[in-house]
This record gives C-alpha cells, sequence and structure tokens, in this order.
C-alpha cells in the first residue's frame, strides 16, 4: 500500500497549477487553490491568506495546536472553524 502524500506548509511554496483543495470554512464551502488532499493544516491556511499568530483553529470539532499545524492532515470534504483574534478595547479604565 502506498503512503498518501501530505502536502507540506513552507512560506515559500508555490501553487501547482489545477490543485484545489473543498472543504467547509466556518460553514461555508470553500475551495481553496494551491493545495490538494490531503495537506498539512498550515499549508491550507497559508493558501487561504490567513496570519498563524492571530487565528485559532478547529478542524472537525477539534481545536488544532498551533504546534502541530504542519503535520495535521486536511482531506477533502472536513470542516474547519477559524477564529480571528481582535484587538482594541474602550481606551480608557472603567
Amino acid at each position: 500500500m502506498a503512503a498518501a502524500r501530505l502536502y507540506v506548509w513552507s512560506r515559500n511554496r508555490v501553487k501547482e497549477k489545477g490543485l484545489a483543495l473543498r472543504i467547509t470554512v466556518n460553514g461555508q464551502v470553500r475551495e481553496v487553490e494551491g493545495v490538494g488532499s490531503p495537506s498539512a493544516l498550515g499549508a491550507v491556511l497559508e493558501a487561504m491568506g490567513l496570519r498563524a499568530d492571530r487565528i485559532a483553529v478547529e478542524l472537525n470539532g477539534e481545536i488544532a495546536p498551533r504546534t502541530r499545524w504542519a503535520e495535521v492532515p486536511v482531506q477533502e470534504g472536513d470542516r474547519l472553524e477559524v477564529v480571528h483574534f481582535v484587538g482594541g478595547g474602550l481606551g480608557k479604565e472603567l
């Protein structure tokens, strides 16, 4: 049995022509271009243009620790929930 190819995360990754991964992100079906199935979660997030330092990710109902994004596989049909951190506040003491 042949091992599955896992597309790895790299800041200098070159998009492969015609490669796309169909997943559900925050309840909406999306095709993420430049990654195939399976791909490392980090590669998928990079292809979506998301900044790793400002998000938390749940994959198929389970929190995906940032320290494992380079090895956690995302496959066709998976569900991601992405939460963006937003700074700010009232600007004065209460």
